[in-house]
């Protein structure tokens, strides 16, 4: 019984430590999310200040303004690689390896460029995890700004999707699909549609199925030939199902689960089968 009893305390001892040093990690992620989020403001502000001090003939404040942007980009590089090791990595806790989040991929932002998406490049590479870079989203306001024009004529989403293709190179896919992805949401099936003819081998995570709106003739368009190349994603949809089944609220997982089967069984029977190249 004592040598029983002094397993259990060990154990607890053992659990206390790994949860404290989970909460760690956790916090750590929170911090780093924040600092990437403010870096990413003061990127952009001191931009906007090099832009009007150049207008206003100042090129000496210019370079000085340019030059500290230019050390956020480098601080904002090394963020993002903290960022993605929190979500994506590994902590060691005495002798034992954990995941934290246990996450196989992260949604990002690419306003930052090259600079924000190579660390996690690397991160993705030596955890055989991926990235879904935000491209064109399901929300209603997402048109104010990527389906802006350039001046080579594209558009701000046909760009980023561009960089995607390009960032995809780095970490290519058995099947084609690199570790790059892309958010491109349902709401806008012309534009998923437009851009999967031009990002083969860039796999999309599709957002705004369900309480959005999209439906499977929607979300169609983002896949391939073969039936690949696209996770479809419905939140409130599966998560309130048992409002929209009028049923108590106590039953939700059952409601979940069948609302979940019949989301694949429609987008199932509008896609074909399933065939791997």
């Amino acid at each position: 019984a004592k040598m029983v009893d002094q397993y259990l305390r060990d154990m607890m001892e053992d659990l206390a430590e790994v949860k404290q040093e989970a909460a760690g990690v956790m916090a750590e992620e929170s911090r780093t999310k924040r600092l990437v989020d403010e870096n990413a403001k003061e990127v952009s502000r001191y931009q906007e200040l090099a832009k009007r001090a150049l207008l206003a003939g100042n090129e000496d404040d210019a370079r000085v303004l340019l030059s500290k942007k230019q050390e956020l980009e480098n601080t904002g590089a090394s963020l993002q690689t903290a960022y993605a090791a929190a979500h994506l990595g590994s902590t060691t806790v005495e002798e034992d390896t954990f995941a934290p989040f246990g996450a196989d991929a992260l949604t990002v932002n690419g306003y930052l460029g090259t600079d924000g998406i190579q660390p996690l490049l690397e991160v993705c590479g030596q955890e055989d995890k991926g990235i879904f870079v935000l491209v064109k989203t399901s929300n209603p306001s997402s048109g104010e700004l990527q389906d802006k024009p350039l001046a080579d004529g594209n558009t701000v989403y046909r760009a980023m999707g561009a960089m995607c293709e390009g960032w995809g190179e780095k970490l290519p896919g058995k099947y084609g699909y690199s570790g790059v992805g892309a958010v491109v949401g349902a709401t806008y099936p012309a534009q998923l549609e437009e851009l999967r003819a031009a990002m083969p081998h860039t796999f999309f995570l599709v957002p705004g199925y369900g309480a959005q709106g999209g439906a499977a003739d929607d979300v169609a368009p983002g896949f391939d030939k073969n039936g690949l190349g696209a996770i479809v994603n419905s939140s409130r949809g599966i998560m309130c199902a048992w409002q929209k089944e009028g049923i108590d609220g106590q039953d939700y997982a059952a409601a979940a689960r069948r609302e979940a089967i019949r989301m694949r069984d429609e987008i199932v029977g509008r896609i074909g089968r399933i065939v791997l190249p």
